[in-house]
């Protein structure tokens, strides 16, 4: 029937068939089948229900009504997936067959079954899912309507919709699929990526979202963990911003930094500089008061911040002194011990 049937589904289809568990179908079982897919009054008689009638009615209407009757808007796509990538129990089937590095899944709103498209080859697929990246992403950011913009404040929603990337698999929290592409010997190397939207890594979203064993995955995958956003923010910096205290603890483990402080303290000093462009120097007296108290209030703040980075660093530093120390007393202790085992030796003890 050129459907593109996996193991798992084939395995399912014989499991239901093959009533007498025999290993084999016979007439009979394959009769009972075939009855079991007979229409049911609600479908008007077609064969295969909803999906049936759609087909049954664009084959037998003009071309301009079969057009009509089988498209969407942009605005109805739910979500779009690469099946090399992830999939869900929907289009598990294909992502599974041989046709899943080829094809793609589109959901649409109020349709119970996606669209799924197979391409001639990989290129085309991917062709295909940036296009619509570009046209359902801009929508959405362009759409004024309450339910686009509670999608828009959530954290990586560009990822939730277009599910073809490790950022995807981090967003949505699929371990497995996240697993299967980082010790992929062909995605290894992508693991350090950023995204286009806020040139995250796959570890920022992680942070951000406390999503903490993708985070474990990415780590034990040697994922870059100081890496900065455009923001010039580390994963730290937005563990931190969202009080996701588990993901703050584990990222120090592995030697996470924030860079908060840093970027503050540039923002301030940018800030001053464009208050002093903007204010004119015919000025009056109660203006220039005013804008000496915010510089010396941003003074004080920017001192602040110095002051605890200066302390950070100056910590990290002891910190260092300590680690060598302990290393410098180990060595001594292992040549002491090294020179009374020779002693021992030379007096026959």
């Amino acid at each position: 029937m050129g459907v593109p049937v996996g193991e798992s589904a084939l395995s399912e289809v014989m499991r239901r068939i093959d009533s007498d568990e025999d290993g084999t179908i016979t007439f009979d079982e394959f009769e009972c089948a075939m009855q079991e897919l007979a229409p049911t009054p609600k479908e008007e008689k077609s064969l295969f229900g909803s999906l049936g009638l759609r087909l049954s009615k664009a084959f037998s209407s003009s071309d301009m009504q079969r057009k009509l009757d089988c498209a969407y808007l942009l605005t109805d796509v739910e979500r779009i997936e690469c099946l090399s990538i992830c999939h869900s129990a929907k289009t598990r089937m294909f992502a599974q067959s041989s046709f899943g590095d080829i094809s793609f899944a589109i959901h649409v709103k109020g349709q119970e079954q996606p669209l799924v498209m197979i391409c001639s080859k990989p290129a085309h697929k991917d062709a295909w899912i940036n296009a619509f990246k570009v046209c359902i992403v801009n929508s959405m950011k362009n759409a004024t309507d309450k339910s686009a913009k509670q999608i828009r404040d959530k954290i990586g929603w560009q990822h939730q919709i277009v599910r073809a990337t490790i950022f995807s698999l981090v967003v949505t929290n699929n371990l497995d699929a996240l697993h299967k592409q980082i010790t992929s010997q062909s995605q290894k190397s992508r693991v350090n990526e950023k995204d286009e939207y806020r040139s995250f890594t796959a570890l920022h979203y992680a942070a951000a979202l406390g999503r903490l064993d993708c985070a474990i995955l990415l780590l034990q995958a040697k994922v870059e963990v100081n890496a900065k956003c455009k923001d010039q923010k580390t994963p730290l910096d937005y563990a931190i911003l969202y009080e996701k205290n588990d993901m703050i603890k584990l990222l120090e483990q592995y030697g996470a930094k924030a860079n908060s402080s840093g970027v503050l303290f540039e923002s301030a000093i940018e800030e001053q500089k464009r208050l002093k462009e903007r204010t004119p120097k015919t000025a009056n007296k109660k203006t220039m008061t005013k804008l000496d108290g915010a510089t010396g209030a941003m003074n004080e703040a920017m001192s602040a911040l110095k002051e605890r980075g200066d302390r950070i660093e100056k910590l990290d530093r002891k910190t260092a002194d300590l680690q060598n120390d302990a290393q410098n007393y180990a060595e001594m202790a292992k040549k002491l011990k090294e020179k009374t085992k020779k002693k021992s030796t030379f007096f026959g003890l």
